[in-house]
């Protein structure tokens, strides 16, 4: 991160006949080392909302799924047991 400051006074002595500048400037300039994964673990975070929504979609494909094979064993399930009443 960079900032900066800056400041300037002009002083005139009206009766003496004599005048002065002053000017400040500052600069400073800061870093954050990556000593315990921070910044980086910063990104992490940001991605993990897309992450949590791909592994929902996953899981609503697999769930989709799993319901479709129940219900097709069902559906033959009773096809069998309407097919033949003797043998149920």
């Amino acid at each position: 991160m960079l900032n900066g400051t800056g400041n300037g006074q002009t002083n005139v002595a009206l009766a003496a006949g004599t005048a002065s500048n002053s000017f400040t400037l500052g600069l400073g300039a800061t870093y954050e080392l990556d000593l315990w994964g921070r910044p980086s673990g910063a990104q992490d975070i940001a991605a993990l909302p897309v992450a949590a929504f791909v592994e929902d979609v996953k899981s609503a494909r697999t769930t989709i799924i799993a319901s479709t094979i129940e219900a097709y064993w069902r559906l033959g399930f009773t096809n069998r047991t309407l097919g033949s009443p003797g043998q149920a």
